[in-house]
């Protein structure tokens, strides 16, 4: 089984039975946190590609600037995250699979169930082969910045490969990790949420970079209003953009594969529409602002707001999981 597929029937089984409550949220924000982060690192590039062509169409320099700015904060949290995940995957595939049988067998089909073993055991590492090829063109594009100033075509070829990369990976790992007998229109669907998600995501923690590297790479105090209100526009878009899928995907799914409605079902609806209203509404606040370098509290809580509301959205996506997906007996 896919090893999603394994954690969303876990998180699924865990709602079955009398659990502490404490242990199930800490899963819960765990899984949340991972990929908003994950969501982030793999659609940042496209931000800073897309803004880059943006720089050429308009010739306008603080576009330049700023795609500079989120490609080194893509490329932060792609190491980030890369090597986070590394660890966990190394640690499942040497503490929590079974021991492998000795290489020495004589049984007869001995060799075929050992590749089998060995695909089962090392099958998740093949996650990580898309994003470490979009990781290397990243640093390529963003460590040639000045190489090739001149040439914006080149440049822009080499973003543009980056983050088609990044989204491969994506593509790729939701089908690696999606429960397998979900069907494709959903996956299509999911997939495009999350593309939104992480493009929301990305955005909100470009405004977390912008202002760390405020007065290391000090570009004036017009080119900061100018990349928060940029990132804060595109933010509030994606947010709308990925909540509207949501409602899409959740409303898609035919009646008779999923829970009867209950209170507790929209409750867990209203936080995971509403905590997104709530960061457009702190995002708008920054585009607006004549001053938006001093609404640090708002991009800050944006995100921590974005990070709950993706946690309610599994939730959600858990409580109204269809049926055939859910473990025998569920």
């Amino acid at each position: 089984m896919r090893p999603f597929g394994e954690i969303m029937l876990l998180l699924s089984a865990l709602q079955q039975f009398d659990i502490d409550p404490a242990t199930f949220f800490v899963l819960l924000a765990t899984a949340g946190l991972t990929l908003f982060f994950v969501l982030a690192a793999l659609t940042t590039p496209l931000l800073g590609a897309v803004t880059e062509s943006l720089y050429v169409l308009k010739h306008k320099s603080f576009y330049d600037k700023c795609a500079l700015q989120i490609t080194q904060a893509a490329f932060g949290m792609g190491v980030f995250i890369f090597f986070t995940l590394g660890a966990g995957v190394i640690y499942y595939i040497a503490l929590l699979q079974p021991e492998m049988p000795a290489a020495h067998g004589s049984v007869p089909g001995h060799s075929a169930g050992m590749f089998a073993q060995l695909q089962e055991r090392f099958g998740p590492l093949l996650f990580f082969v898309p994003p470490l090829k979009g990781l290397l063109l990243l640093c390529v594009y963003w460590s040639t910045w000045s190489v090739l100033k001149k040439r914006r075509v080149l440049h822009l070829l080499l973003g543009w490969s980056a983050a088609l990369s990044m989204l491969g990976a994506l593509c790729f790992g939701l089908y690696f990790f999606s429960p397998p007998a979900m069907p494709l229109v959903y996956l299509g669907l999911f997939w495009l949420g999350l593309v939104c998600t992480g493009l929301a995501a990305g955005a909100g923690l470009s405004q977390l970079w912008l202002f760390m590297r405020r007065f290391k790479a000090d570009y004036g105090r017009d080119y900061y209003a100018f990349a928060m209100r940029y990132s804060a526009r595109v933010a509030l878009a994606f947010t709308l953009a990925a909540c509207a899928l949501l409602l899409l995907l959740r409303h898609s799914i035919p009646a008779q594969l999923t829970r009867p409605p209950d209170i507790g079902g929209i409750a867990v609806t209203a936080i995971a529409v509403g905590l997104p209203l709530c960061c457009c509404l702190l995002w708008l606040g920054i585009a607006k602002s004549k001053n938006p370098i001093r609404h640090k509290p708002s991009a800050f809580f944006a995100c921590v707001f974005l990070f709950m509301a993706l946690c309610a959205q599994l939730l959600m996506l858990l409580h109204n999981l269809p049926l055939d997906l859910k473990p025998v007996g569920a």
